[in-house]
């Protein structure tokens, strides 16, 4: 009687042994096959969100005309000057990367339509200022986002970068991008009477509009 007591207990911890195996490899399985790819991950090791911010930046469409390069710019323009307003406002951190990033990719763009608007056939000379101007001092608006970018958790950096482009966008980048709005226009047979705006100033700039 023991002995055929044994003979069972035997059977029925052999058959556990096996569905619990067996769940266990299935699951496996599964999961393996269901598990979302992220190339990012194997990649970096780690995810970082604002990777996507500047992969957007990169293939926003370009402007085909005129008014929709202004039209793109002007937004760029108020989104750099949201964050520039706000900035040394906001948390330490991930808060103040959040705010920088997205005022980065915004301003990533504005070269594009410079670049595009510098080039319209029969732009005046004004204009062709304008476009030069802008080659040569936009280039450290974005140097400054990204080292705010970099360095989130640093108030002196991000009061350096925020001054350096307040600076330099209310003396240079808006009053020039004003400019090349209005000749791009102008040579384009677009009447300027209403249109293009005059760009909005951050709250830095004196006088601003």
């Amino acid at each position: 009687m023991l002995k055929t007591i044994k003979i069972v207990l035997l059977i029925i911890f052999c058959n556990i042994f096996f569905l619990t195996a067996s769940s266990s490899s299935l699951y496996d399985s599964h999961a393996s096959e269901g598990a979302p790819h992220n190339p990012r991950i194997i990649k970096h090791g780690t995810y970082d969100p604002f990777e996507d911010i500047f992969g957007r930046a990169t293939t926003r469409v370009k402007a085909t005309t005129v008014s929709q390069s202004v039209s793109n710019w002007i937004e760029d323009v108020d989104t750099v000057n949201s964050f520039l307003n706000v900035a040394l406002a906001l948390p330490l951190g991930p808060a103040l990367k959040s705010g920088a990033s997205k005022a980065l990719a915004f301003a990533q763009d504005e070269p594009v339509n410079n670049k595009f608007l510098g080039a319209i056939p029969g732009l005046d000379a004004q204009g062709k200022a304008a476009a030069g101007t802008l080659d040569k001092v936009f280039g450290d608006v974005l140097v400054q986002l990204k080292n705010v970018v970099d360095k989130p958790l640093s108030l002196p950096v991000a009061a350096k970068a925020v001054g350096r482009i307040n600076v330099n966008r209310c003396k240079n980048v808006l009053p020039s991008a004003e400019t090349l709005w209005k000749s791009a226009a102008l040579a384009m047979n677009i009447s300027t009477a209403t249109w293009p705006p005059k760009a909005n100033r951050e709250n830095a700039c004196p006088g601003k509009n």
